[in-house]
């Protein structure tokens, strides 16, 4: 495990850092294209269409129907096998690559994380696959948060907190491997790092902690309105019934449009929040910055550019705080602008990701400050309480809730979920013909001492239950057939259905076994009884416990 950590570590290492040096040089190489005046001022609008186009042509090379991100790495690591489309994985990152390169208003680090799962379920591919799932995928995620933030420790975290959503035993070392591993070959082969620059001190705890503490809630509901915004472009998308291909070249025309005035609000952000760290912008231009990301981003994620969510929320963090800063000053109270500045960041894009304590560690690393960092672990923390009281989950739960998978309710859940019924039937259940006489199903009912059997015909198509007291209580003459004493008021499972459903309908069963055939064609499979599902339940456990416990019950 720790020479897989190593290699995935190598690996995203460089990948990741290729990714964010080939954005920031084709962002550069757009901005310093053209010295005419009409083409500089038209550049944002040509830029996203030429991006819009080409990820069209993507879409179909790749035939992506939705693009693949955060979500579907912590949804395949929860499951029994790893559900990553390595084709689709590959063809989502290109299209981010060309998004953010365009200067589409989304982050790079949600489709790093992605990269990093798919990278790593790619060399999952030449393994024995012998290991504990989400192995493989928790180093791939760390290594590409390590790789892009500069920061190991919160890489490690991150892929606990926010994907396995444990902290493993027996993937620690791997995934501790891993990310450090690509810290050290960003930092050494590229020299590269985040890229934001916080040029002030840190003020003490005792002046910072009371006014972020007060704050914090503004920040829960900053973090609430963004997200609310960013699902609303979905939404909106999906109301007007347009083709995708027209979707994105609307998106593209408005973004590029709006960024002709306004280019702060296009693009990573990262030159435009280290002006509101520096305090650069005016109050009134905050308030225009934050509420237009929102919607630029929404719209361009909405809309068909794909990218990731969480630079945009540390963008709107920044503005927030700084804007709150700003009111203070007016009312002539002191406070230090980049304290409340970074704690927005941190609050809101926690919030949005839902990994308070890994954005918490991304501050410390990134300033090296313990008063910074106490001061966004303040404003997270209770960002996060707000949060998830008034709106919900983070954007990746609720994108996977929007999807029927219920990730908050554990990897148990979702593992029951993927076992077919059909997989675990005991077919112990006596099956007779519709033709068989009620004196002969009777007596061989005595004989195997069983109250309860099944009654198909020569097709095998599922009639219905008899039960030893439909014969008792029967008037009927013996020598009929069973089928005249058919009852169907009881329960039939459908083979195609999971175990944790089958778990739900089964509930309030009473009786020796449940039928189970197929709803489409009729079709009796077999039967299930309680010893069937609690052994199926108690396995399964057995397996979750050994992933996240490294023991067995």
């Amino acid at each position: 495990m720790l020479l897989i950590g190593l290699s995935v570590g190598c690996a995203l290492g460089i990948v990741s850092n290729l990714f964010v040096k080939g954005v920031s040089l084709l962002t550069n190489f757009k901005n310093n294209l053209s010295s005419d005046i009409l083409l500089s001022s038209l550049a944002p609008i040509i830029s996203l269409l030429f991006a819009a186009i080409l990820i069209i042509f993507i879409r179909k090379i790749f035939k992506i129907d939705r693009w693949h991100g955060p979500p579907d790495a912590i949804l395949a690591s929860h499951q029994i096998n790893n559900s990553i489309d390595v084709k689709k994985g590959f063809g989502s990152t290109l299209t981010a690559f060309i998004s953010a390169s365009g200067g589409a208003s989304i982050g790079q680090y949600g489709p790093l994380v992605h990269f990093g799962a798919t990278v790593a379920t790619f060399l999952e591919n030449f393994t024995s696959k012998r290991l504990p799932p989400g192995i493989f995928i928790g180093c791939g995620v760390a290594a590409a948060i390590s790789a892009g933030f500069n920061a190991p420790i919160a890489g490690l975290v991150f892929a606990h907190e926010a994907i396995l959503r444990h902290f493993s035993l027996r993937a620690g070392g791997a995934i501790a491997i891993s990310s450090i591993t690509a810290s050290t070959v960003g930092t050494g082969v590229f020299n590269e790092s985040l890229g934001l620059k916080i040029v002030s001190n840190a003020p003490s705890l005792i002046e910072i902690t009371p006014v972020v503490l007060i704050c914090s809630p503004a920040f829960g509901l900053l973090a609430i309105l963004f997200m609310f915004g960013i699902r609303l472009g979905g939404k909106t998308a999906k109301l007007t019934g347009l083709n995708p291909s027209y979707l994105i070249i609307i998106a593209a025309f408005i973004c590029g449009s709006i960024g002709i005035f306004l280019p702060e609000i296009l693009g990573l952000g990262t030159n435009e929040m280290n002006n509101i760290f520096a305090d650069k912008y005016e109050l009134l231009f905050l308030i225009i910055i934050a509420l237009g990301k929102i919607l630029m981003t929404s719209l361009c994620i909405g809309f068909g550019f794909f990218g990731g969510i969480f630079a945009p929320a540390l963008y709107v963090g920044a503005a927030g705080g700084a804007l709150i800063a700003k009111v203070i000053l007016f009312f002539g109270y002191s406070v230090s602008l980049p304290a409340l500045a970074l704690a927005g960041t941190a609050a809101v894009g926690a919030v949005a990701i839902g990994a308070p304590i890994a954005t918490t560690l991304i501050i410390l690393e990134f300033t090296g400050s313990y008063e910074f960092a106490v001061a966004a672990m303040i404003a997270v923390q209770v960002s996060n309480f707000i949060a998830h009281r008034l709106y919900g989950d983070s954007l990746f739960d609720m994108a996977l809730n929007d999807r029927g998978y219920k990730i908050g309710l554990g990897r148990q859940h979702i593992q029951m979920d993927d076992i077919n019924l059909e997989k675990i039937l005991s077919n112990e259940a006596l099956t007779f013909s519709a033709e068989t006489s009620i004196k002969d199903v009777n007596i061989k009912m005595i004989e195997d001492k069983v109250t309860e059997v099944v009654i198909v015909n020569n097709k095998n198509v599922y009639i219905g239950k008899i039960t030893i007291y439909d014969i008792l209580n029967s008037k009927v003459d013996k020598q009929k057939e069973i089928n005249k004493l058919i009852n169907n008021n009881h329960l039939v499972l459908n083979n195609n259905i999971s175990l944790v459903k089958s778990i739900e309908e089964a509930s309030n069963f009473v009786g020796e076994f449940i039928p189970v055939k197929n709803f489409k064609t009729n079709q009796y499979v077999g039967s299930i009884n309680e010893s069937d599902l609690f052994r199926a339940y108690l396995q399964l456990q057995n397996k979750v416990l050994f992933v996240e416990k490294d023991t067995y019950n």
